[in-house]
C-alpha cells in the first residue's frame, strides 16, 4: 500500500483551513478521519507533510533484482530452496536464508510443485490408478 501524495495532503489541509468540516473532507477527498487527524498532527509538530518511510527492513532481494532471480529459477526450475540460496549467494555475494528465498519465490508467483515431482513419489498402485483414469494430477482417494 502506498502513502497518499504530499499534494493531496496539502489540498486536504488547505480545505480544512478554509473551514470545511472533517465529514465534508472525508466525502470530498475519500480519505479517512484518521488520516486527516494524523496529517493535522504532523503539520502541527513538524511543519512538513511528506510521508514517513514505511517501517521494517528493506527487502533482501530488491525489486530491481527480480529479473535476475527469475532467470536463475528458469535455469534450474527443479532445484531445492537450499540450492537456489547457494546459487544466489555465489552469483550476487548476498547470503540469504531459505525462508527469504521462499518469500521471494512466492512474491514472483513461482511454484516448485510440479506434477512430475508428485508422480515420482507416488506408489506404483497410485500411478497405475491414475494412468487408468487418464489424469496426471488425480487423487486416488477421491472417486469422481
Amino acid at each position: 500500500m502506498k502513502a497518499y501524495s504530499t499534494d493531496l495532503r496539502e489540498r486536504v489541509l488547505a480545505a480544512h483551513a478554509r473551514g470545511l468540516s472533517r465529514r465534508e473532507l472525508i466525502e470530498m477527498f475519500q480519505v479517512s478521519q484518521g488520516s486527516i487527524t494524523r496529517w493535522l498532527r504532523q503539520q502541527r509538530l513538524t511543519g512538513d507533510l511528506t510521508p514517513r518511510t514505511p517501517p521494517g527492513r528493506a527487502r533482501a532481494i530488491p525489486a530491481d533484482q527480480d529479473a535476475a532471480l527469475r532467470r536463475q529459477l528458469e535455469a534450474a526450475p527443479d532445484a531445492t530452496l537450499a540450492t537456489q540460496v547457494a546459487q544466489w549467494a555465489a552469483d550476487t555475494g548476498t547470503p540469504l536464508s531459505t525462508w527469504t528465498m521462499g518469500r521471494a519465490l512466492r512474491r514472483l508467483g513461482w511454484s516448485r510443485k510440479k506434477i512430475a515431482d508428485r508422480l515420482r513419489t507416488r506408489s506404483l498402485a497410485t500411478r497405475r490408478f491414475c494412468a487408468r483414469a487418464g489424469r496426471l494430477g488425480c487423487n486416488p482417494d477421491r472417486r469422481d
